[in-house]
């Protein structure tokens, strides 16, 4: 073992790591959705054009796929649309900070057949890292670290349980 790591000593009522799988944090946050009655969530639509006013924002969107434009109209309008943000770019809305990696990490959950336990696991070398987590339902998640840049996104694991999306 290279050394372990302990959260015993934080003052804090919740002194470890929680990890989620991405489809269950989607699905929470989409149940909480769904009981505005004010919130429209969209999926899998492309934003078009913002234009905002005293009253709110008019956003053009487009279903992929579909050839029609759509104008929506609301108080206000939230993009979740991940780090290249398009309502980010549109809204003028700058990100200070953003710094770019010599390295990329690959991030994967799948059904456990380890004997790892509950516990995290840290596997370190020369040419980088491998960490794995536990995760509810006998899953587990796997960061490994890679020099290789992004490439095309690959859905060839097997669904895990809630992963269905």
């Amino acid at each position: 073992m290279a050394g372990e790591l302990s959260f015993d000593a934080l003052k804090n009522t919740y002194p470890f790591i929680l990890a989620l799988p991405q489809a269950t944090t989607v699905e929470l946050l989409e149940n909480r959705l769904t009981e505005e009655l004010s919130v429209a969530l969209r999926r899998n639509t492309n934003l078009v054009e913002i234009a905002q006013s005293e009253g709110g924002v008019t956003a053009t969107i487009q279903k992929q796929g579909d050839a029609e434009v759509e104008q929506v109209t609301a108080s206000f309008l939230v993009g979740c649309d991940g780090h290249r943000s398009k309502v980010r770019e549109m809204a003028v809305i700058s990100i200070s900070g953003e710094k770019r990696y010599p390295v990329h990490f690959m991030m994967a959950g799948f059904s456990d057949d380890t004997d790892l336990g509950d516990e995290a696991h840290l596997f370190f070398s020369r040419r980088g890292s491998i960490e794995s987590f536990p995760l509810p339902e006998r899953c587990r998640r796997w960061i490994v670290q890679t020099e290789l840049g992004p490439g095309p996104r690959l859905d060839l694991m097997r669904p895990i349980p809630g992963g269905n999306r």
